[in-house]
């Protein structure tokens, strides 16, 4: 693998103006529509959201699972990291296509709190993610790529989403994985000219009435749409957890477990979260072969659950555990399965009868 690093061969360019005592240099954005450019520092940043989608009305029942889910496992070695710097910085102001004021249009949509922004610079910083994660660098010139690091034994290790930004490009991950992310790319970096900076941006995100700049959640149409580097978002929320349930959209560090979890029980396949024609990427002869299974043995999937059932609650059948329930909505539910043991067998968890809905379908982005 490491011969697939190119070496770095040029000097980070971060500010280059703090010697003369001007301000610092301006991120240039590129955009296949442009717009406009507002001379403010209130500003979204993306490609335009192609469409509205519609909501999902479903109440949830939010439970969390997994809350220190980036400790290391009992008796598993621990891998220490090279020391790298991390910079606390905010996204400058920048002047290019595609841009557009927070105040001339009201913003929808929430702030997604649980989110950090990770920037990463120089010119190996495509290079050196195509060689790593799960999906295609390449796509980044459609907007948003989910995409996931992995460790070499095909284990997830953390999701995100890749944001294109000049000739730079973010991390938009969860925040409980930041860290963790940032020590696995440094293990990597090796000679790779490639430098991480940590964001205090925002990450706003809605359903409907998508605002310019904003991008298409690429998982599914149902999540709608992801904003970057806004000055405030709206109050809107909307039932993310229904919208997941009802879909099967895992989460991190709820149904996505570090060192444990394999993404493709997880549907990463048909979240556009993994790309099987890029080539090498760590953990990917692992995936390579659950792809050719002619079936998996376990995995994700949604349940109706009819009774009193909790979050973390084992699934039954005939007297043995077959799987585990996780988030709740209503009367469904993402549970993990093993469908090996199901048969036609009546499942229970808790006091209610579990009934295994079909398996969603991949949505093409």
């Amino acid at each position: 693998m490491l011969a697939c690093f190119p070496p770095g061969t040029l000097l980070y360019y971060l500010f280059g103006l703090l010697r003369t005592g001007q301000s610092r240099p301006q991120a240039t954005l590129v955009s296949r529509n442009s717009l406009p450019v507002a001379d403010s520092r209130e500003l979204a940043i993306g490609t335009m959201y192609p469409a509205p989608v519609s909501f999902c009305s479903r109440l949830a029942t939010i439970e969390s699972v997994a809350a220190s889910c980036v400790e290391p496992r009992e008796g598993k070695e621990r891998v220490e990291a090279i020391p790298i710097t991390i910079l606390k910085a905010e996204l400058p102001s920048p002047a290019a296509p595609n841009l557009v004021t927070a105040k001339e249009n009201e913003m929808p949509g929430e702030t997604d709190l649980d989110r950090r922004l990770i920037q990463i610079d120089g010119e190996d910083a495509k290079p050196f993610l195509q060689n790593l994660v799960t999906n295609n660098v390449e796509k980044l010139a459609n907007g948003l790529v989910y995409s996931a690091l992995l460790t070499p034994q095909g284990k997830f290790l953390a999701d995100f989403f890749m944001v294109p930004f000049g000739r730079t490009l973010l991390l938009d991950v969860h925040e409980k994985l930041a860290d963790r992310t940032l020590n696995r790319l440094s293990l990597y970096k090796m000679r790779a000219n490639v430098q991480f900076e940590i964001l205090s941006e925002q990450v706003c995100r809605g359903i409907v009435n998508p605002p310019p700049g904003a991008f298409a959640d690429p998982r599914h149409p149902s999540l709608g749409w992801r904003v970057y580097g806004t000055a405030e978002c709206g109050t809107d929320q909307a039932d993310w957890n229904a919208i997941r349930v009802a879909h099967c959209i895992p989460e991190s560090c709820t149904e996505l477990i570090p060192d444990s979890t394999y993404i493709l029980e997880a549907g990463f396949d048909r979240l556009n979260g993994v790309d099987f024609t890029k080539g090498c990427y760590v953990g990917q002869e692992v995936t390579a072969r659950m792809r050719h299974k002619t079936k998996l043995r376990k995995g994700l999937a949604t349940v109706e659950i009819n009774g009193s059932a909790r979050t973390g609650d084992p699934i039954w059948a005939n007297g043995r555990e077959v799987g585990k329930i996780f988030t709740i909505s209503g009367k469904l539910a993402i549970a993990f399965l093993r469908f090996d043991r199901l048969g036609d067998l009546e499942l229970s968890a808790g006091d209610a009868r579990v009934s295994l809905l079909p398996m969603p379908v991949s949505v093409e982005n």
